[in-house]
Parts: structure tokens; C-alpha cells; sequence
């Protein structure tokens, strides 16, 4: 509901914009283009999981804005994801495509705020939009010590304020420091351990340039989508669950993600854990569904099938013990996705869905 003092709360969220999260006007200064010219170096890399359960997944309220990120003014090296839920603000940043390959991220900053407030300077005898210096916007990160040095993937994960949704359009500007990289080395597991890097380029989210002088420095805006207001109690989510080709018959796998379980107007409800373990030939699937305090679910289903959508089995038979329900699907349907050359599956994949109606709406 808007409250009758909207305007006095928009103006105190703007003061918050620019003296909490901005770090003042220090940041203005227009930036330098990093140093070309250095010698090639080998850095440690990761991947992107091409298996979802490695992935962050998040229920969004509305659809994601999305625009590409743009490495050396025209190298669309990936994309820049902005959404919300009913508790958080994500702005993901990935690479995506072909350039998966051999193209990672180093080095992230981002700003959040009113461009229009944040960086306008008097040049001359009037006040212009000046570039910014991204070293010095509030919200950065380096891949952690103990991480890869080059990553493909990275979500900001930022609580929203109470009168967000009232608030109506801010401005994002997001850069990264992007690498190329060649002669990747891969460790026995066939996981890439380090690369040489052959380019170094900035990159910035595709949007709207600061100024028409000086660099390319850009910037998109978004509002906050509410949650819908209509009761819906009922959550669905489908995952495809892979070995990732990792499996070997010596070893027993065991598979495991969680996932925030959402009903009325978006709120969580509890989760669901889905554990896969058995044999790559012979996958069995265990689903633990774990209401918060204050709800109970009152109907809860599991499928699982290959990957083309055949031979599907599913359960709706559920133990309750010490406030979680389970289900468990043995010898479920799967695709082979690695034989050896014995003919034995190696690793397999299944999609598994899961349903639940809480009541939440009660």
C-alpha cells in the first residue's frame, strides 16, 4: 500500500542512494583503460556448470531485465541479468554463448543509484553527466583467494528496501574486467585447472552511455517488479540432474540441490531437497519437502524422466517424520550420456518435477 508520506520516503531512499551506497562524490573521476601491453600469464579458471544443480536458480517476481555485456565496446562476451523476488534485488553476470569457450571474468563493479544526482559535475557554465571511475563504485569483487582466478558466472544478492517498489526507475551500471584465454590445462578429471591469457578487455552492461565524451562507460535502469498479489499456493519446479560425466562405476554418486519453495505472493513456504544416488544404469531419487513453522503442505508429487520425456514415473506417496515429508523414486528413468567401452553407462542424466501446494492461502 503507498503511504501518504511516498514522496518524503522516495527523497530519504535517494540520500541513502548516494551517502550509504555511493561512497559520495570521490567516484566521479573519469577512469583509465588498464595497461594492454603486460606479458601473457597463466591464471587458475572454472567453467560454468552446464549442470543446473551447480547453478544459482531463483524465483523472480515479473521477468529478468536483460542486456548484453559488451567486452571492448563490441565483443558480446555475455550478459547482465537484473530481477527481483519478494525479499531480494539480483543483478547476475555471466558469460554466455561461444564465448564460453575461453572468455572469463576477473573483476566486477557495480554502482546503484540516480545517475542524473551521482554524477553530475559543473564543466564550464553548466552541469553534465561525467564518467565515472568503476574502481571506485560501492559493490566490487575479486574472485575469492580460495576460487579461481577466472570465473564465468557471479550474482549480487541485495536485500530490498521496504519502499523499493515505490521507489520506480534507478540506474546500474556494471563492469568487468574480462580475459581470453587459450592452451587451457585440464587435471585428470577432465576439469580445467589454468589457461594463458591472450586479451584483456573492460566490459561494460549495454544500456545508456554516461556522457558523449571521453570513454564508453554505460548504464541500464530497472524497477523493482512487485509480487503478485493474488493467492497462488501451488510450486512447480523441473531440473535436469546430470553426473556431468564425473561418475565412475568404483564410486558411488550423490547428487544433492536445494530449492526455496515460494506461495502466496511470492513467499518462501519452505524447501525441497532432491538427492540423486545409486549407479549412473540404476539412479534413485530421494525428495525431502520441509514446510517453514508457520504452513504445511497438503500435496506433494515427484516425476522423474529421461531426457527426451519418456518413460516418466512418478509418486505422490510421502513419509512424514520430525516435519519432513519424503518421496523416493527408485530406479528411475534416465538418458545415458557416457558408456564406456565395456558398454557399461557411466553417467546419465534425468529431469526430475517437482510439485507442491501448500496452504499458504489459508
Amino acid at each position: 500500500m503507498r503511504k501518504p508520506n511516498l514522496l518524503l520516503l522516495r527523497n530519504m531512499w535517494v540520500v541513502l542512494l548516494s551517502a550509504v551506497l555511493l561512497f559520495g562524490c570521490s567516484q566521479i573521476d573519469t577512469f583509465d583503460a588498464p595497461d594492454r601491453s603486460g606479458g601473457q600469464e597463466r591464471i587458475p579458471v572454472m567453467f560454468k556448470a552446464s549442470n543446473l544443480n551447480e547453478r544459482q536458480l531463483f524465483d523472480v517476481c515479473g521477468n529478468a531485465f536483460n542486456t548484453p555485456l559488451l567486452a571492448g565496446k563490441d565483443i558480446p562476451v555475455g550478459e547482465v541479468s537484473a530481477y527481483n523476488d519478494s525479499d531480494n534485488l539480483y543483478i547476475t553476470v555471466s558469460i554466455e554463448g561461444d564465448y564460453l569457450q575461453d572468455w572469463f571474468i576477473r573483476k566486477l563493479h557495480m554502482y546503484i543509484g540516480q545517475v542524473s544526482v551521482d554524477f553530475s559535475q559543473k564543466v564550464g557554465k553548466k552541469n553534465e553527466i561525467v564518467n565515472p571511475a568503476p574502481g571506485k563504485f560501492p559493490f566490487s569483487t575479486e574472485v575469492p583467494a580460495d576460487n579461481p582466478t577466472g570465473i564465468q558466472e557471479f550474482t549480487w544478492t541485495l536485500p530490498l528496501g521496504e519502499d523499493m517498489i515505490d521507489f520506480g526507475e534507478f540506474d546500474i551500471a556494471v563492469h568487468a574486467d574480462v580475459v581470453k584465454v587459450d592452451n587451457v590445462e585440464y587435471d585428470e578429471h577432465d576439469d580445467a585447472v589454468s589457461a594463458e591469457v591472450v586479451q584483456s578487455e573492460g566490459a561494460w552492461a549495454a544500456g545508456e552511455a554516461f556522457s558523449q565524451k571521453g570513454n564508453w562507460a554505460m548504464y541500464f535502469s530497472f524497477a523493482v517488479t512487485e509480487c503478485g498479489e493474488d493467492c497462488n499456493p501451488e510450486w512447480r519446479r523441473e531440473v535436469t540432474v546430470s553426473q556431468n560425466g564425473r561418475f565412475s562405476p568404483e564410486e558411488e554418486d550423490d547428487l544433492e540441490v536445494t530449492y526455496q519453495i515460494n506461495g502466496a505472493n511470492g513467499g518462501r513456504v519452505g524447501e525441497a531437497l532432491v538427492r540423486r544416488t545409486g549407479s549412473a544404469g540404476n539412479p534413485n531419487f530421494t525428495v525431502e519437502f520441509t514446510p517453514d513453522s508457520e504452513y504445511d503442505f497438503e500435496a506433494l508429487e515427484v516425476c522423474v524422466y529421461d531426457l527426451d520425456g519418456n518413460g516418466e514415473v512418478c509418486s505422490t506417496e510421502a513419509t512424514f517424520s520430525e516435519g519432513v515429508y519424503v518421496i523416493g523414486i527408485n530406479n528411475a528413468p534416465r538418458t545415458a550420456t557416457a558408456i564406456n567401452a565395456g558398454g557399461n553407462v557411466t553417467a546419465s542424466s534425468s529431469i526430475v518435477k517437482l510439485y507442491v501446494k501448500s496452504d499458504a492461502c489459508n
